[in-house]
């Protein structure tokens, strides 16, 4: 008999009850957790942006550019 898997998100639902009920409790007018959350995402793209352009770098240059590129993922 094999065991089930759990999915990502399955292993996630006790997190997000948790911020699910925090939110409710707070109100609608939460200025803290938009806070937060547009801080999270600004930062995720500020370091996808900056990721993307070593690697576009890295790449551009020639003979090792792609080992680089490659190495550093």
């Amino acid at each position: 008999m094999s065991t089930p898997s759990a999915s990502f998100w399955d292993m996630l639902r006790p997190k997000r009850i948790t911020a699910r009920r925090r939110i409710s409790r707070q109100g609608s007018g939460s200025g803290k957790t938009i806070t937060v959350a547009t801080v999270g995402v600004v930062f995720w793209l500020a370091a996808y942006g900056i990721l993307y352009r070593v690697l576009r770098y890295f790449q551009g240059v020639e003979d090792i550019g792609d080992l680089l590129a490659a190495k550093l993922m």
